[in-house]
């Protein structure tokens, strides 16, 4: 750094103003200061006999710059910038004319008092409970014009969480002072702030959040348990909790997976809400058997849980209509007797006399009535059999087409 302000010096001298007369020039310190505090007002004056105006090269961490003086007789004085009467630490400075170096030396600067403002610098903004997630806290006090007060100055940092209020006195190291906070057991959030002499930070938060879910329970309810694929029944949780004992964070998603007699896989999700997930799923149109658990993906799971639907349809009547080649279905009736709802599926499959499988058709319930034209498939004449399956319940007919 050094040899840069010498390197500055002599480019300054080198330029400096040809039109002045190389008289002979002396100055006698009057008023030199060695220390002073940031942001008082620095004066440099000098006794002066010649002609001509020197000047001040001033050079401090920011950078360098020449100052212009003002000369009244016998007295040149200069008073120095606030970018360098505010800035702490060692601030060079150099009094030169017309080639040489009249004077030259060092001002120390140091931070004004009381201190005006802490900066403080907190993350991450949110950890997880247990004891081995941290946020940290770095904390910078500083004079009203922005300078790092001196090592070993001494700060508070106080924190509150829940009912418990803890002070941690710090000390500044190499111009700031900093602080672990780990989590603990409890999800909460932490406020912390950082006093120094009659200086306070602002407020800070650091949230923590449960861990990862433990097991938990699952339950499911339904008005009733026929498979009539048209009501639905509702999976739920137990209040899901941390190893520590917190409900787990709103939004946690778990995913229910529902295995059938068939060893298909359904699934239905939910996100938590207070530390419940539910989910629905319409019932099945046939009798059947499902094995349900619940998972959160990587972290946990329930029990198991049975459910047994019922077949929905009681009875049913079938038609044969010869002439129209049509199979009518209906009126079809649920397990009050009730009239079927609309959408349910109806399964139509046709064999021969041997028993083979010609044809399978199928059809959607309508008001508790469906059927199926055979006119569009070419049957030869003879009789054939019908097997129609409404929900898992299997009605028979025997049918004769006749040569047209």
């Amino acid at each position: 750094m050094r040899y840069v302000i010498y390197i500055l010096i002599a480019l300054v001298l080198s330029c400096s103003e040809k039109d002045i007369p190389d008289k002979d020039i002396s100055i006698t310190p009057l008023e030199i200061p060695e220390t002073a505090v940031a942001g008082q007002e620095v004066v440099f004056s000098f006794d002066i006999e010649g002609e001509g105006k020197p000047r001040l090269l001033l050079s401090n961490s920011l950078g360098q710059s020449l100052v212009d003086g003002n000369r009244e007789g016998d007295k040149l004085t200069f008073l120095l910038p606030d970018s360098y009467s505010q800035k702490t630490g060692p601030c060079r400075w150099f009094l030169i004319f017309d080639g040489s170096i009249l004077a030259a030396d060092e001002i120390k600067i140091t931070q004004a008092q009381p201190n005006a403002l802490i900066e403080t610098y907190l993350g991450p903004g949110n950890i997880y409970v247990g004891g081995t997630d941290h946020s940290m806290l770095v904390s910078v006090p500083t004079d009203i014009y922005d300078n790092p007060l001196a090592d070993d100055t001494e700060m508070i940092i106080s924190t509150q969480s829940t009912e418990l209020r803890e002070d941690y006195p710090v000390r500044t190291n190499t111009l700031i002072g900093w602080q672990r906070f780990f989590s603990g057991e409890k999800a909460s959030r932490i406020f912390l702030a950082v006093s120094s002499g009659e200086t306070t930070s602002k407020e800070l938060t650091v949230d923590t959040h449960p861990a990862v879910p433990a097991d938990f329970e699952i339950s499911y309810s339904q008005n009733h348990n026929f498979a009539d694929g048209n009501q639905v029944v509702t999976f739920s949780t137990s209040v899901i909790r941390d190893r520590y004992g917190n409900i787990v964070s709103d939004g946690t998603l778990v995913s229910y997976l529902i295995t059938t007699r068939a060893g298909s896989i359904l699934k239905t999700q939910g996100s938590t809400i207070n530390g419940i997930a539910k989910a629905r799923l319409l019932h099945p149109e046939r009798a059947e058997e499902w094995k349900v658990q619940g998972r959160v993906a990587g972290a946990a799971e329930s029990n198991v849980i049975s459910l047994n639907f019922l077949p929905v349809i009681r009875s049913f009547q079938l038609e044969w209509d010869a002439e129209t080649k049509t199979i009518r279905v209906g009126p079809v009736t649920g397990f009050l007797e009730q009239i079927q709802p609309d959408g349910m599926k109806i399964l139509i499959y046709l064999f021969d006399g041997q028993g083979n499988q010609l044809g399978e058709f199928s059809e959607v319930l309508s008001e508790g009535y469906g059927e199926i034209s055979l006119n569009s498939e070419q049957f030869d004449p003879g009789s054939y059999e019908v097997k129609v399956d409404l929900g898992g319940t299997v009605r028979e007919l025997k049918i004769e087409i006749k040569d047209e």
